[in-house]
């Protein structure tokens, strides 16, 4: 469990550098994963290229559909319950705010679409950051291929919005308690 005097989630969350030109989600979903194990129980430990196969993500990158949800699928046991959610053009910067810096009961990560600048193909991308801290003033976020950025607000958020202000964010508690017979029958399977 995370020690008070650290700053959860920020001081937990592990750097995974991307190494080709498509795994951003992959990478996100994983260092959000991570994080969350200090405060869930039950998060299994995939690799990226599992989170890749999982939610269909090839060459050309991850289809950016309900395809990233299906990472919930390996999410049934954790306590307390913890999903992706899909947010399109919903997501106001105020909730982005408040799940980044809540602290009763978890303060989150939260998985950002923006344009970025790719400084070698010399263009603007569609990518996954993930985001850590953020004020009106300033976001911290780390980044797969920059690593961690911090940077004016109005520069981030003019980014996330030429994107559909589409974000990836988690749900905790909030689906209902499985049934007995659900456990039974992944044990059977398992066998």
């Amino acid at each position: 469990m995370a020690s008070e005097k650290k700053d959860f989630p920020y001081d937990y969350y592990s750097k995974i550098y991307q190494t080709d030109a498509y795994s951003c989600i992959p990478i996100c979903e994983k260092i959000v994963l991570d994080v969350m194990k200090y405060k869930i129980q039950g998060i299994p430990d995939l690799s990226i290229e599992e989170i890749s196969s999982i939610i269909g993500t090839e060459k050309d990158g991850t289809p950016q559909g309900y395809n990233v949800e299906r990472i919930n699928e390996h999410l049934k046991l954790t306590s307390p319950s913890l999903e992706f959610k899909l947010d399109f053009l919903i997501p106001k910067w105020e909730i982005i705010l408040n799940e980044v810096n809540e602290e009763n009961p978890f303060k989150k990560p939260v998985i950002m679409m923006i344009m970025q600048y790719d400084t070698h193909e010399l263009n603007w991308m569609r990518h996954a950051v993930v985001l850590f801290k953020a004020d009106n003033k300033w976001v911290t976020y780390f980044d797969p291929i920059y690593g961690e950025c911090s940077e004016p607000t109005s520069k981030f958020y003019n980014q996330w919005s030429h994107n559909d202000r589409l974000c990836i964010m988690l749900k905790i508690g909030q689906r209902v308690q499985r049934v007995l017979e659900e456990y039974s029958t992944e044990v059977k399977e398992e066998n």
